[in-house]
């Protein structure tokens, strides 16, 4: 019986061919990190970026940054994410002006002498 290989805390690295600015990392990839430690759920892979670098003593490293894997299908792209807060902080601009009227209606009944 053949052993499926187990890729569990694992990553890969690949040159960026699509690299334009020097923002932009030298190599991308992909980690896939093992069960959670607390509660054994799986988590998703991650999304790796590097940047070669030099250090003080002309020493050069990878300088790496890991994030959520984009899902190019997922509605929650950042202009949705915008527009949900901007929908979200106007909503609560509405409930905000129907408390003060509210405050501004039970004032006005308690100042009158009947």
């Amino acid at each position: 019986m053949k052993n499926a290989y187990d890729n569990t805390n694992t990553g890969v690295l690949f040159a960026n061919k699509y690299k334009e600015t020097d923002k932009q990392p030298n190599m991308r990839g992909n980690y896939t990190p093992g069960p959670c430690q607390h509660c054994g759920k799986p988590q998703e892979e991650l999304q790796l970026a590097g940047w070669t670098r030099t250090g003080k003593n002309d020493d050069k490293y990878i300088f790496v940054k890991s994030s959520e894997k984009r899902n190019p299908n997922a509605d929650h792209t950042r202009e949705s994410a915008v527009s949900d807060t901007n929908i979200a902080i106007e909503e609560q601009r509405k409930i905000n002006k129907a408390k003060v009227a509210e405050r501004d209606r039970l004032k006005y009944d308690a100042d009158m002498p009947f």
